[in-house]
């Protein structure tokens, strides 16, 4: 039995929901992962990724000089279709530029990458003023794989980690975003955009909480932090220090509403639903 880390994150804890989220086949989610068809917000996405971890990787004088030179080069792109600087093939995707409308694919991820951009560079920061020596000396790595080898080779996590919940043992997969490396600290970020409540906050924080738990398994050699990074957090990011509790999941038969709602295949007749389609109940 499989279950996304990203299932569990965003239940908010009810366990009616993350039942319908347990798949017995590591195939569906593999298949989607090694799709050569890659969808436009799947390759989005790793721009996104790739973008940031170019950023963070500048020498740190550098960092918000090259974003706002960044922005101007755009805007000469959107000028001028044919003008593609240095400094764009660098920072973006080497398919950006041989395949598809360019303009369009790259103004898509800086608008998403921007804010993002700016939480990441506070927050390192923050983390080399904490660490006065380790500054320039941070690694950043991308999409590290909790479950199986990663891609850059670095981490080998087969065959994966497995927790109680639902009152059954269930093999966790997942992808960190971003591990900021540095001797032997490993901070795990989430990146996260759209619209910022209290409850995804707390959901994003779980995510992260549990990767960390697992990684903590995985290497018990390293000091193990954790941040959430999105535009509307005060500075852009959110520590994350505590664990997950998984006895919080382990119960089979425990409602509550949240963002999952909508994706709920009970979300229409459920009492704790937060769907504005369910009905009212006790009138």
């Amino acid at each position: 039995m499989y279950l996304a880390v990203s299932a569990i994150s965003g239940s908010s804890q009810c366990t009616k929901y993350l039942r319908d989220q347990i798949y017995t086949t590591y195939s569906r989610n593999n298949q989607q992962n090694n799709n050569k068809n890659q969808t436009i917000s799947q390759i989005l996405g790793i721009g996104i990724h790739e973008m940031i971890q170019y950023f963070l990787e500048l020498p740190s004088e550098n960092r918000m000089k090259d974003l706002e030179q960044c922005q101007e080069d755009l805007e000469k792109l959107r000028q001028n279709h044919l003008e593609t600087t240095d400094l764009l093939i660098d920072a973006f995707p080497e398919n950006y530029f041989s395949s598809g409308i360019l303009y369009p694919k790259t103004s898509k991820t800086w608008t998403e990458a921007s804010p993002l951009l700016q939480g990441c560079i506070n927050f390192l920061h923050a983390l080399e003023k904490k660490w006065p020596e380790s500054k320039d000396q941070w690694e950043i790595v991308s999409e590290i794989p909790i479950h199986k080898k990663s891609d850059c080779d670095s981490y080998d996590h087969t065959p994966g980690v497995s927790r109680f919940i639902l009152q059954n043992e269930v093999t966790l997969r997942g992808f960190v975003d971003l591990v900021f490396v540095w001797k032997n600290y490993r901070i795990l970020g989430e990146l996260k955009t759209g619209k910022h409540t209290k409850q995804k906050q707390r959901n994003w924080e779980n995510q992260v909480k549990i990767y960390m738990d697992v990684w903590d398994e995985l290497h018990p050699e390293h000091k193990v932090y954790g941040v959430i990074l999105h535009k509307g957090l005060r500075h852009g990011f959110k520590n994350v220090s505590k664990r997950f509790d998984f006895d919080l999941v382990s119960d089979a038969d425990q409602l509550n509403g949240g963002p999952q709602c909508r994706n709920c295949n009970y979300k229409e007749r459920c009492l704790k639903s937060t769907y504005s389609g369910a009905p009212m109940f006790n009138l």
